[in-house]
């Protein structure tokens, strides 16, 4: 399966179990007012500036929340926790600067998950129930 297809079949089953994600594209590009199209596909640009898009580097392909309800001694209010899912197919490793992201988010009471599958991402949620706790799946 792609990573593309991976991302929305997680997106619909996250959306199953209460959880909102977003698509993160991380990247860069430049805008700027087109001067001329050259023949080979390349463009000018006048007054160009770099642009980043996504949160930030590393940060994960898709990102959102899910709605927690605090136990009682907590006063039964409901809170939106911070979620961050890394997708990869099978074979495709995890850099360094996503890996950092996902450990921040977790440190920080957020859930961070690097997900291969569907279910493996289904069965996490599952694990979490309603309680606050963090995890990041290790690869495996």
């Amino acid at each position: 399966m792609s990573e593309s297809k991976l991302l929305h079949r997680i997106q619909l089953a996250a959306a199953g179990q209460g959880v909102r994600l977003f698509r993160n594209n991380v990247g860069n590009g430049y805008v700027g007012k087109l001067v001329r199209q050259l023949p080979n596909g390349d463009i000018v640009l006048r007054d160009w500036r770099r642009v980043q898009f996504g949160l930030c580097p590393g940060s994960s392909d898709l990102i959102g929340w899910r709605t927690v309800t605090i136990t009682p001694d907590m006063v039964g209010r409901r809170l939106a926790q911070f979620v961050a899912v890394e997708c990869k197919t099978r074979r495709v490793r995890v850099t360094r600067e996503q890996r950092d992201f996902l450990d921040a988010v977790a440190g920080s009471g957020g859930l961070g998950v690097i997900a291969r599958s569907v279910e493996g991402f289904a069965q996490v949620l599952d694990e979490l129930g309603s309680i606050i706790e963090f995890a990041v799946q290790k690869e495996g």
